[in-house]
């Protein structure tokens, strides 16, 4: 997410996005990720009709009214610096910022940081209160291409020299001086992507020696697994769940939702075609799956998963947490993500970044000494460990490889693909997908319509 700051400019109109509450961070989702509550019961799915055709998606503006946050109180003297965030709560307690903005203040007696949590879903919402903000953490500056990004400062204006964020993390949204110089505007603060994560003690039950490596050995260890009385492999389908599956298996099969430089869709390659027929007819229509409802979203599998219900699932690294305090225990193991003809080390990302404006020229030292206090190993280590992330130094990398289980995601992330989840047009087709979920009887004629809810013709 983004901080856009301008007192002259009026409330901008935004969308509300729902999203669901993983992947940070990717947010996969993606977005940057957070701790999954448990699920109600997941209602009956809707299956739609033949050749189903969802409605293209209408949008109703809001105007979101800034609530300033309660767990912080703005310095009585000195200066305040004002942050729009996501929580980063660990299972609903006491949020990173408590400690963050606790620890810099002690550092720094003369800056206090009055933060606005806000949850994953709400950020984009929040960019009329990032109208009064110092800086923003959470979508990908992509998502505010359409903005002044002249009006923010520029990475290496803001980022202490030298830092050692990871060079594969430098994708933001650019823009152009005066002088017609490039410069960088977002700086990565925390990371996800999506890996395999697999029950051990299932695989030992069903006689399946190691992860799948290639389609085939999904669709043949799902078997045994359903053979042994339990369900083969989760797919997430549910907002925004349905495009990440949806584009993870594209991309496995040598297709994809939009092309390498995210300038051109295309959802209705035949590539694409060819999977959503294989997902159907090798593992959807025989059993060997189970898919989250439209309205349960991917807290139905990750929980079936954490209780030791399902053998497979692909996920983020939230669910680490969420299936060791589970009946599943320490009993599984992840992986990369297998691609139809062989393993792949491919995965889909998101980055939470932040974003400074400059408003207030003078706090552009303070928001400096932030930035660089954020960059430090222990507090990546801190946002990853609450919000069920991965780091984006290479000092907090090299120290979180050490875990056999984060493993997968951090030798991933070189080659994610980072999707572009705040631009209206991929919520766009995320609202159509996501309709859908998983029962579509014609893939051609669904593929058709969504391209044409992306490209809106």
């Amino acid at each position: 997410m983004t901080v856009r700051l301008n007192e002259a400019v009026a409330v901008v109109v935004v969308l509300v996005l729902a999203v669901a509450a993983t992947w940070p961070a990717l947010r996969v989702a993606f977005g940057g990720g957070g701790q999954t509550p448990a699920a109600a019961p997941s209602p009956t799915p809707v299956v739609p009709s033949q050749n189903f055709q969802a409605p293209l998606p209408s949008f109703t503006p809001v105007i979101p009214t800034p609530t300033p946050s309660a767990a912080t109180t703005p310095s009585s003297s000195g200066l305040t610096l004002k942050l729009v965030a996501p929580s980063y709560a660990a299972n609903g307690a006491e949020t990173v910022w408590d400690t963050v903005t606790a620890d810099f203040h002690a550092a720094n007696p003369d800056i206090t940081v009055d933060v606005d949590e806000q949850s994953s879903g709400a950020l984009v919402g929040e960019r009329a209160i990032a109208e009064q903000a110092d800086l923003m953490i959470g979508l990908p500056v992509s998502a505010f291409a359409g903005d002044n990004l002249n009006s923010y400062y520029a990475a290496d204006e803001i980022a202490p020299a030298g830092n050692d964020v990871l060079p594969y993390f430098a994708y933001a949204a650019s823009t152009a001086d005066a002088n017609g110089k490039t410069k960088k505007i977002g700086i990565p603060v925390t990371a996800s992507a999506l890996e395999l994560f697999y029950n051990t003690q299932i695989f030992a039950q069903a006689h399946i020696a190691k992860p799948p490596a290639t389609w085939n050995d999904i669709a043949t260890d799902a078997a045994k697994i359903n053979a042994v009385g339990k369900t083969g492999i989760g797919l997430p389908m549910g907002t925004p769940d349905t495009l990440t599956t949806l584009q993870l298996w594209t991309k496995g099969n040598g297709g994809g939702l939009m092309n390498a430089a995210k300038t051109t869709y295309t959802v209705n390659q035949a590539a694409n075609v060819d999977t959503l027929r294989w997902l159907q007819d090798t593992l959807i229509k025989p059993g060997l799956s189970e898919f989250s409802t439209y309205e349960a979203g991917e807290r139905g599998v990750k929980l079936d998963f954490a209780e030791g219900d399902l053998g497979m699932v692909v996920a983020d690294p939230g669910l680490i947490a969420q299936t060791r305090a589970g009946t599943v225990g320490t009993a599984f193991g992840t992986a990369h993500m297998a691609g139809r003809y062989g393993t792949t080390s491919y995965t889909l990302g998101t980055v939470d970044e932040l974003i400074a404006s400059r408003a207030h020229p003078e706090n552009k030292a303070a928001i400096a000494k932030f930035v660089a206090f954020l960059l430090q190993p222990k507090y990546q280590k801190l946002i990853a460990d609450h919000a069920g992330t991965l780091p984006v130094t290479r000092s907090g990398v090299a120290a979180e490889s050490q875990d056999t289980l984060l493993k997968p995601f951090l030798d991933a992330l070189p080659s994610a693909d980072w999707l572009p989840t705040g631009t209206p047009s991929w919520t766009a087709l995320e609202d159509y997908v996501s309709a859908a979920g998983a029962q579509v009887n014609d893939p051609k004629l669904f593929l058709d319509h969504a391209q044409a809810a992306a490209t809106g013709r």
